[in-house]
């Protein structure tokens, strides 16, 4: 190992330890809990994630909805009311978390709609963290028993599910129970679902999630109430001036230029190979019209990731719409606009040679159709009409393609 490598790596390492939030500092058998304000729960013990709670919604056709507000520290509780507009029908959740008993903390979840509103889903979000990672965890319902390992990934996994049984490598046991019982499915994180399809006015979905850990738990209901790292009045504002190229911190030089000189990367099994030998990628994702940016930014992108040791970029629903929505021409979607395609190009160009790889993913299954689709679609109509207000006809996904 080089001498900047080598320093590089003890800086790594210390900023880590000195950067591991109070509320994961928990001693042995000791666990710590918070929320952060938007209705999420962290528990965490003997310094990794334990378990995260967090809330999660989206409209017709799988459309990303943003959930506003914050939770506020009231009376050892974390209270606070979120809304979210589904399709454009507001929905409102009333959030509460405490500690009811040393070891036992309590979530509560109301979801009510102003008005009938149609969604895909509304859930709350369960994360088993580390200690669970490739274990068994144990879904009872009706008397039955089911057993998954954590991470859940892609599934469905029942209904009327009463409790979780999570067990570590050291047989310490934490139970989630579930009041009243409900639907769970899966994706990574297990989803309990308040909701799907459709939510009537005056028709509230209520849960109680109970989390009972192995040992007492620290709780604090808001992130100011987290207690100071210890040393804390010593340290120092670190002011970044920008990525360097001669930064003991820039990652830049770890990234082989161009991206694919030794060809594709490919996946063999459960991992992913270039030449024959395993290959680790850290990556983040760009969605819509910020696909393919003015070429200044293009430029600061291509620099400023492999600062930080980016090698991946996933390219993701550029071709859901024009405008703001993608690179499609305005009349269709089997058409691009070339200035936009041209921006995208150019994207990649500089990604492939600042050694970044990149993964189009087009769209989101859901292709919305154009006035001028007509001609190889005839029936879309079927589907929706065209109005002064809306240029394209979407439906369920690969609906078009059959």
């Amino acid at each position: 190992m080089n001498t900047k490598r080598g320093l590089r790596t003890c800086l790594a390492l210390l900023v880590a330890l000195h950067t591991l939030p109070a509320a994961c500092a928990a001693g042995p058998g000791q666990f710590s809990a918070f929320s952060s304000g938007e209705g999420s729960v962290a528990i965490s013990g003997d310094g990794v994630d334990h378990l995260r709670f967090g809330v999660a919604v989206w409209g017709p056709n799988w459309a990303w909805t943003g959930i506003e507000g914050k939770t506020r520290s009231e009376a050892g509780a974390a209270v606070g009311a979120l809304t979210a507009r589904p399709g454009g029908a507001p929905l409102r959740l009333e959030f509460r978390a405490a500690r009811i008993a040393p070891g036992t903390l309590q979530l509560s979840y109301e979801l009510q709609a102003e008005r009938d509103a149609d969604l895909t889903l509304f859930v709350v979000e369960l994360l088993p963290g580390e200690p669970f990672k490739g274990r068994d965890a144990i879904f009872e319902f009706e008397g039955k028993e089911m057993a998954v390992k954590s991470p859940f990934g892609l599934r469905a996994i029942g209904q009327q599910i009463s409790q979780l049984r999570l067990t570590d490598a050291g047989g310490r046991q934490t139970r989630v129970r579930f009041q009243p019982p409900c639907e769970i499915t899966a994706d990574g994180a297990a989803r309990l679902v308040l909701a799907k399809d459709r939510l009537k006015a005056g028709a509230p979905r209520r849960l109680t999630v109970s989390v009972e850990l192995p040992a007492p738990t620290d709780w604090y209901p808001s992130v100011a109430e987290i207690p100071a790292e210890p040393g804390l009045e010593a340290w120092y504002p670190w002011r970044s001036a920008g990525p360097g190229a001669d930064s003991l911190f820039s990652l830049a030089d770890w990234l082989e230029k161009p991206a694919g000189k030794h060809g594709r990367i490919r996946r063999k099994d459960d991992r992913l190979e270039c030449q024959g030998r395993p290959v680790k990628l850290w990556g983040l994702n760009l969605c819509y019209s910020a696909c393919a940016p003015e070429k200044g930014l293009a430029e600061k992108r291509a620099a400023f990731y492999p600062h930080y040791g980016i090698n991946a970029v996933r390219l993701h629903k550029f071709a859901d719409g024009a405008g703001w929505d993608g690179i499609q021409s305005k009349p269709s979607a089997a058409e691009y606009d070339p200035a936009g395609l041209e921006r995208m190009d150019y994207q990649v160009a500089k990604f492939k040679e600042a050694g970044i790889y990149v993964k189009l993913s087009a769209h989101f299954g859901a292709i919305k159709m154009g006035p001028a689709d007509r001609r190889d679609v005839p029936f879309l109509e079927e589907f929706g009409a065209f109005g002064e207000r809306k240029d394209r006809i979407s439906a369920p996904h690969s609906a078009f393609f059959y």
